[in-house]
């Protein structure tokens, strides 16, 4: 009798350990995702932009709409808001104001699919412009609407320091 208790015993004890084990690999592995996965992965801030121009821009074409939106006193911009397509260049003319304390960027989407990019840009410091960005795809003869996301970075950090989005229209003779 001693040796049937003795050998239950032994069942729970084994069984213990194994559950024991077995939780202490998926801690483990668990662990491991997370780090692999999750805690490791290095954050890669947008590349500067290569073809900003120091200044602000002389925009001759009064049909472009070139005008200045101001987002927050640390966040003002000016674009055009009717550019024009020449080639697979837009002419948006994105100009951050010398005064702006953030970078900026811009992402222009489609306006009937706002998954779809069309075209986008490194990050520009204040007090410079960017003539045009190229687009991903040829797009046909006439107007098209699109979204214009221009979001704003803290230059040291790269946190989000907010993001404006402003409707425009493309036109491409």
């Amino acid at each position: 009798m001693k040796s049937v208790k003795k050998s239950i015993t032994m069942r729970k004890s084994n069984n213990f350990f194994i559950m024991i084990l077995a939780l202490s690999l998926l801690l483990c592995a668990a662990a491991a995702y997370y780090y692999f996965n999750i805690y490791s992965k290095k954050y890669n801030p947008p590349p500067m932009e290569t073809a900003s121009v120091e200044g602000v821009p002389e925009i001759a074409n009064e049909d472009w709409g070139y005008s200045p939106f101001g987002i927050d006193p640390e966040f003002r911009l000016k674009v055009c808001g009717e550019p024009e397509i020449d080639g697979n260049d837009v002419n948006i003319y994105l100009t951050s104001m010398n005064t702006n304390k953030v970078i900026m960027r811009c992402v222009l989407v489609s306006e009937d699919e706002p998954e779809k990019v069309l075209a986008e840009s490194g990050t520009i410091k204040p007090g410079t412009y960017l003539k045009s960005i190229k687009l991903k795809e040829d797009l046909k003869s006439g107007s098209h609407g699109a979204i214009l996301k221009v979001v704003a970075y803290d230059p040291e950090t790269y946190f989000s320091k907010g993001t404006a989005n402003l409707k425009i229209v493309l036109n491409k003779s």
